[in-house]
């Protein structure tokens, strides 16, 4: 059993709170997989934005640390401990070097003693941990996707066995922008489904297609690969992206919270006619930034979903400012799909977009994913079935401002009897 496990009896749990900058889903799943394994009896896990004030750790890409986005986050959390990762291509030389991980791990005693060591949340446990060292001899793993093998006398934990579908998560779309936004060195294929549809060069942002791409989906991801560029004709990469976006900009709207804040990197050309103008105000907005959807939306004089769309198609191409990428994080988290179940039989009917329509999201494909998305994006929820139980009279009492003293005075008695039942 691992030492970060001996203490099984403890009165309280940790909380051990983790960001993953730049890191591959592939590696993504293995590294929570190894911290599952090392964690489970003595902290909770959370996985936090890289700019989250109380994150204990930072996961960050090996290939992003000379990065100015990536040198401006660390200099902002310099007092945090930092692990740069890597993938070794023979897969048998992974092990923590310094301050670099590099995986497949073949044993977790490395990590487990520099955890016990540099994070603060798990200090208090050293003592348990340098009474037994634990068994922490790992299987190599045969390929990136697949998930770490656990030591054998660790049974897994039934709530943690099952990692959330890709599709769900948003982590390929998240990991796909981040490449895209750093403008890397190097030759990426475009992977849909986890088939090839082309290759790119980010940083010259072209791009070579080998097959007719359909609209964008939740599967596209960027892998570099040693191919050499093609000398045939090829498309902008950034125009691609963002013509992509605008004609199907449905996976990336959870992405894109009411809340945050957004400003313009680079312009894309908008090659649709009818909403050009619209478009060109809601740039200019955004290049005099950061501001917010409905900051924007009032600025360019147009609806919030309009600003939504928009917004989305230029995250996807990498035009906005570095920050914005360093903090995406899956909107559909477990603490979102928890307020969900506890509030399902209720859902509050406010919540107007700034030009009277309700705020457009994208459904996932059922009513309870639809909710999670609206509470993870910061909107109201609609009412989505007649077998949800949904306060009417409250939520439209509550919604109605107060009276002013001089009109309470003029409404009669009918009126104000009425007012009072909510009718």
């Amino acid at each position: 059993m691992s030492s970060l496990a001996t203490n099984a009896h403890s009165n309280m749990k940790q909380v051990m709170r983790t960001a993953l900058v730049g890191v591959s889903p592939a590696d993504q799943l293995m590294l929570k997989g190894y911290l599952r394994v090392l964690l489970r009896l003595e902290a909770d896990l959370e996985w936090v934005p890289a700019n989250h004030p109380q994150v204990d750790l930072l996961f960050i890409n090996e290939e992003f640390r000379a990065s100015s986005s990536v040198k401006k986050l660390l200099s902002a959390t310099a007092t945090k401990p930092v692990l740069f990762v890597k993938r070794d291509s023979d897969g048998k030389k992974g092990g923590l070097h310094s301050d670099l991980l590099v995986l497949p791990l073949t044993q977790l005693t490395q990590l487990n003693d520099w955890l016990m060591t540099n994070i603060e949340v798990l200090k208090d446990k050293s003592s348990h941990h340098h009474r037994s060292r634990p068994d922490t001899t790992m299987t190599p793993q045969p390929t990136p996707q697949a998930a770490p093998a656990k030591p054998a006398e660790i049974k897994p934990v039934p709530a943690q066995a099952a990692p959330k579908p890709k599709e769900a998560t948003f982590d390929d779309l998240i990991a796909f922008m981040q490449l895209v936004s750093l403008r890397s060195e190097g030759v990426y294929e475009l992977l849909i489904n986890g088939k090839r549809a082309g290759i790119a060069s980010l940083k010259r942002q072209r791009i070579w297609l080998s097959q007719n791409v359909g609209e964008l989906d939740a599967t596209w991801q960027l892998k570099k690969v040693t191919d050499k560029l093609p000398t045939d004709e090829s498309l902008d990469l950034f125009q691609w992206l963002w013509n992509k976006a605008w004609q199907n900009p449905k996976p990336l709207l959870p992405l894109v919270s009411d809340n945050q804040t957004f400003k313009l990197r680079y312009w894309p050309k908008p090659e649709d006619e009818k909403n050009r103008s619209d478009l060109l105000r809601i740039f200019t907005a955004l290049e005099g930034g950061p501001r917010n959807l409905n900051t924007l939306a009032d600025l360019a004089d147009t609806s919030v979903n309009s600003v939504k769309k928009a917004v989305a198609g230029l995250l996807l191409s990498g035009a906005l400012q570095p920050t914005t990428y360093t903090t995406l994080t899956s909107p559909l988290t477990a603490n979102s799909s928890q307020q969900v179940k506890g509030s399902a039989n209720k859902v509050s009917m406010t919540g107007q977009g700034t030009d009277g329509a309700r705020p457009a999201v994208a459904s996932t494909g059922s009513a309870l994913d639809d909710i999670l998305a609206r509470r993870a994006s910061g909107q109201a929820a609609q009412p989505i079935s007649s077998s949800i139980d949904i306060n009417i009279n409250a939520a439209s009492t509550a919604a109605k401002p107060a009276p002013s003293a001089a009109k309470e005075n003029k409404r009669g008695f009918l009126s104000k009897l009425r007012n009072k039942l909510g009718l």
